[in-house]
């Protein structure tokens, strides 16, 4: 009771009590900007402890394991040793035969006989005939082609040879011409023989000595032309470079430019090579350098000694490799020009014979190339490239037809100039696979004339198309298109001695080839040549149209 009192007491009980007498003198602090706490770094004598100690720790340390067979009660079954099984080699056949009949040409046919497999020895024969008798505007336009060649092949131990001799004729009708024209003056003829006797090494390393030798004979229309060539060639690789060094000698005897043929006189000329060059990688960069040291002898009434050096060089710079690539260099040398070569481009040349009245005149053409380029893929079956060039070309060779009125007027004499020529191609290919493709490519051509106006016969721009589609290797179809735009044609020997130039217009045309075949012995074919014509390649020779021809082939 008596707590109760005290409490109660306390409770309702009030008075004063002062903690502090005096004045706090409390000072006021204007706030700025908020309060960022922040923690000085630590600072550590040693960022990692070290242990002072007399022993030594070893840092190596082995393990072995000990080997111990776990035994299962599982059985894995043996397996069994597998079988290879080679390719079956394909059949070779020894022969071919193939014969043809069309609008334009009488029966034609060509034959092949070559040996079985043999590692030391291969030959084989070949003869060839085709026949036309077609007429262009009334004029006998027909041709007469014979072909005839063997070769062969040994292997033996000092090394590989190999021989081959052919003989090919061309007999036609040089129909470009006014009615006052014998038949003996419109006759033309070119007879080809030669024959190649080659010696090279057997081995392919490049580590060792690697050689080619060889000796070349021509004849052209019995004894008009002869050339006979020699011609040898060594490699080998010293250190991480390839080098090579090669020698040719080539020997013409033709006729002069004023006698005919059978003369009693004949003119010699020789030209003879010497090429080193070296091969290598620098700096990622492929390069391929070196020269040609020209002697041009020409022995006529008077001996020429001519002296030429040209220069060599292609470089190859992969950007992205097997994608995008560079290419240039230098390319340059001395042309032969022969009534061989002049006839395999145009056949109405001048051909020595007493009745054209007058011989071609020989000059050899030296040109020094220019050129740059590249080739890009796109994936594996797409290709896109490009070249320009710049050539300077001394006696490059054009054609005109000489209207010379005392003589032949039909065949076409040769002019030479001093040209700069500059080229630009373009090429397009999709292959994606062996069956089936596109091939197209583009020329542009721009000739700088030191005395004639034209180049005579030559195109400004060219477009060429080629498609082909293997259907289950039973149908095989062959398209080509092409087409030569801006063409001048050059006429000498008026009266006035001036050159006329006449516009031969433009080449759009395209062949087709579709073959069949039956089964891998027998076969059948359909072709088609010059399927729109309507042109002239040379001046006055219009082409033969829609050449259509059907035949049948076979393996024997």
């Amino acid at each position: 009771m008596k707590n109760k009192v005290i409490i109660t007491l306390l409770i309702f009980s009030s008075f004063n009590l002062w903690a502090q007498d005096q004045d706090l003198d409390v000072q006021e602090v204007d706030v700025v900007e908020q309060f960022i706490p922040t923690i000085p770094p630590a600072r550590k004598i040693v960022d990692i402890p070290k242990i002072f100690d007399t022993v030594k720790v070893q840092k190596k340390v082995y393990y072995s394991t000990l080997p111990k067979q776990y035994q299962t009660a599982y059985q894995i079954d043996t397996i069994r040793a597998a079988k290879i099984k080679g390719e079956p080699i394909p059949r070779l056949y020894q022969t071919y035969l193939k014969l043809g009949l069309g609008n334009t040409a009488l029966p034609s046919f060509e034959v092949y006989y070559n040996s079985l497999r043999n590692k030391q020895w291969s030959y084989g024969v070949e003869f060839g005939y085709h026949n036309s008798p077609a007429k262009i505007k009334g004029y006998d336009a027909g041709f007469q082609q014979t072909n005839i060649a063997a070769y062969g092949k040994g292997v033996l131990d000092f090394g590989i040879v190999n021989a081959n001799i052919s003989r090919s004729g061309n007999m036609f009708s040089a129909h470009g011409m006014n009615d006052s024209l014998s038949e003996q003056q419109i006759h033309q003829y070119w007879g080809y023989s030669q024959l190649n006797v080659s010696l090279k090494s057997k081995h392919n390393s490049r580590d060792r000595l690697r050689y080619f030798t060889g000796i070349h004979l021509s004849d052209l229309n019995e004894m008009t032309e002869n050339n006979y060539g020699f011609e040898s060639l060594f490699k080998k690789r010293f250190g991480t470079y390839d080098y090579s060094v090669s020698f040719k000698a080539d020997l013409y005897t033709n006729n002069t430019a004023t006698d005919m043929l059978f003369a009693a006189e004949k003119a010699r000329e020789g030209v003879y090579s010497l090429s080193p060059r070296f091969y290598g990688d620098l700096y990622g960069v492929k390069v391929s350098a070196g020269f040609d040291e020209v002697i041009n002898n020409r022995m006529t009434d008077t001996v020429g000694l001519n002296f030429h050096f040209y220069p060599q060089l292609r470089v190859d710079c992969d950007i992205v490799p097997k994608i995008f690539k560079l290419y240039g260099g230098v390319r340059s040398g001395l042309q032969k020009n022969s009534y061989w070569s002049l006839s395999k481009e145009n056949p109405f040349v001048l051909n020595a014979l007493i009745y054209d009245g007058d011989a071609a005149e020989l000059k050899n053409t030296s040109s020094v190339d220019l050129y740059a380029g590249l080739n890009t893929f796109f994936n594996y079956d797409i290709r896109l490239g490009a070249e320009l060039s710049f050539a300077n070309r001394t006696d490059m060779v054009f054609f005109a037809r000489d209207e010379s009125p005392n003589y032949y007027l039909n065949k076409f004499s040769v002019l030479y100039d001093n040209v700069k020529h500059f080229s630009v191609k373009a090429n397009a290919n999709w292959n994606p696979s062996e069956k089936k493709g596109v091939d197209l490519s583009l020329v542009y051509n721009n000739y700088n004339l030191a005395k004639l106006t034209y180049p005579s016969g030559m195109p400004s721009f060219e477009v060429n198309l080629n498609c082909f589609y293997n259907l289950g290797d039973k149908i095989i179809g062959h398209v080509d298109f092409y087409s030569s735009f801006v063409r001048e044609a050059e006429s000498t020997g008026q009266l006035d001695n001036e050159i006329k130039y006449i516009d031969l217009g433009n080449i759009i045309d395209f062949d087709l080839k579709v073959e069949y075949r039956y089964n891998k012995v027998l076969s059948a074919y359909l072709s088609g040549k010059r399927l729109i014509g309507g042109y002239e390649i040379w001046q006055n020779y219009p082409v033969i149209p829609r050449q259509i021809q059907l035949g049948v082939s076979c393996q024997l």
